[in-house]
């Protein structure tokens, strides 16, 4: 438990800490934004696979906590946006994973540009859409997201940028309750 403790220091605590501490600061700011860092990992409404106890309760703990600091700085004009920044590359995501950090950092950055006057408390991918809502409407999160591939040329010890696969929409896709905006593949 004392590593629990811990990590809900470090990922739960410390974010709401330090957005606590700079609050001043947002609140003069010409933008007024909030963002932290989360995880897909946290949601309580996705986990089908149960496991890593430690560091789901503690995304699922912050994304609480700032789902209701957005509501109670909601007549100050400041807007919080939690984001996920992809399932990427790095020494907690592993060789496997199928995204660069730097191609999840662009896209954070481009998602922090769009968001639009009003908006707070929301939940972001890496890739723009959000989490759990695709046009105002509940959608499972695993239907979000693009197909991608990067390759080794040395058995995965260094891997190519990450490409995006343009997939031909169907008649599946343009009959879904979704009209073609979410296409159905399975992988």
């Amino acid at each position: 438990y004392e590593a629990w403790g811990r990590v809900l220091r470090t990922n739960t605590m410390s974010p709401f800490r330090v957005t606590m501490a700079f609050l001043q600061q947002v609140r003069n700011s010409d933008q007024k934004i909030i963002a932290t860092l989360s995880s897909k990992m946290g949601s309580l409404n996705e986990n089908q696979d149960g496991g890593e106890y430690i560091y789901r309760s503690s995304k699922a703990a912050l994304n609480a906590a700032l789902k209701g600091l957005s509501y109670d700085l909601a007549d100050t004009g400041i807007r919080i946006m939690l984001m996920h920044p992809g399932w990427a590359s790095t020494d907690m995501g592993g060789p496997s994973a199928p995204l660069l950090p730097a191609d999840g950092v662009a896209g954070l950055r481009k998602v922090l540009a769009g968001i639009k006057d009003g908006e707070t408390g929301v939940f972001y991918d890496y890739n723009g859409d959000k989490i759990h809502e695709l046009n105002g409407r509940k959608i499972r999160e695993d239907m979000l997201g693009w197909y991608c591939y990067k390759y080794s040329e040395d058995e995965g010890k260094t891997w190519s940028k990450r490409y995006r696969l343009d997939v031909r929409k169907t008649a599946a896709d343009f009959n879904n309750d979704w009209k073609g905006e979410v296409q159905i593949m399975w992988g």
